[in-house]
């Protein structure tokens, strides 16, 4: 088989043969990148996350190739979402920045990202100019509505509340009241938060079990209590998504909206999504966003809206609200 020329440039020349995708490094800058790429080849080689059989010889550095192949369902979305956090934690544990995380520097391979271009990455101990300033996490998770999609709307949810936790990344307490398989306090774990889990597990009666499988052992905590008797005092910022309409379904209106209350004197900041009257549990009471923005603003000085999301395969719309007391 004849190579085939994947790119050339000045000062680097890439083939690919019988399944080998080959660099040649013609000048000392790009013989530099080889031999650092090289480096994370190795260093993530127990990993799903790279391309196997990195070899470094001279001024050639051979992979595998990987070629992008999933099948876009539900089922991906979910997978592929928790790989990509799953890659963050990995970096990170080993100490690792690639330094710019864009669609354009990995492959997905079934659900997971396989992640090439390391010729500028470096450890966290060395002491390296950024390309891109930013965590890998920021620019990962940014690539994955307009690459693959999100039905489920975890991602862009988070989009649009992390940028308003900013201060307090790196020291602030989030807990995730209806955590589910908790896949958002686990995108808040991986962004430098101290995050918790709260989850009476009434969607899924094992949801708790598996958050714990997947997420504790990156540092998130899980608790099973009623969000009608858990103290958010010890926490700085609250998220409640898609949750608060069965707590008026099991508890009565009047007592979730004594826990909204109370959530919102307890901690900074809310960032609240609920369903509006035909969207599931969603309440008579609340047709509209401006009825959710009127309610809110009975106990909050700052309401705001960040997105408004349709649901998949429902005609319906979610917003998600910052709410300050």
């Amino acid at each position: 088989m004849h190579d085939k020329v994947l790119s050339e440039r000045s000062g680097m020349r890439v083939v690919l043969n019988s399944g080998v995708v080959t660099k040649y490094a013609l000048d000392e800058a790009n013989l530099a990148g080889i031999n650092n790429a090289y480096r994370f080849y190795k260093a993530l080689s127990d990993t799903k996350y790279v391309p196997k059989n990195a070899v470094l010889s001279d001024n050639i550095l051979r992979t595998e190739y990987v070629e992008e192949q999933y099948v876009n369902d539900n089922t991906f979305h979910e997978n592929f979402r928790r790989e990509c956090i799953r890659l963050i934690f990995e970096l990170r544990n080993r100490g690792i920045r690639h330094g710019d995380l864009t669609s354009y520097n990995y492959i997905i391979r079934d659900n997971v990202p396989v992640v090439i271009d390391w010729d500028q990455s470096n450890f966290m101990f060395e002491d390296m100019m950024q390309k891109r300033p930013q965590t890998d996490a920021y620019h990962l998770y940014k690539t994955i509505p307009d690459k693959t999609g999100d039905i489920n709307r975890i991602i862009r949810r988070w989009l649009s509340i992390r940028d308003y936790m900013e201060p307090y990344k790196g020291w602030g307490r989030v807990v995730d009241l209806g955590t589910y398989q908790g896949d958002t306090a686990a995108l808040a774990q991986s962004e430098f938060f101290f995050s918790t889990g709260v989850d009476i597990q009434q969607m899924r009666t094992i949801c708790l079990q598996e958050a714990k499988e997947m997420w504790e052992p990156y540092g998130c905590q899980f608790v099973e209590k009623d969000i009608v008797d858990f103290d958010c005092t010890p926490y700085d910022i609250a998220i409640m998504f898609s949750t608060w309409a069965y707590i008026i379904r099991d508890h009565g209106k009047e007592v979730a909206l004594n826990t909204l209350q109370r959530i919102i004197n307890q901690v900074d900041v809310l960032f609240f999504e609920t369903q509006l009257w035909g969207d599931g549990p969603g309440p008579e009471f609340l047709k509209t966003d401006d009825d959710t923005r009127k309610m809110l603003s009975e106990y909050a000085s700052v309401v705001e809206p960040l997105i408004t999301i349709p649901v998949h395969d429902r005609n319906a719309i979610r917003t998600t609200w910052l709410v300050k007391r």
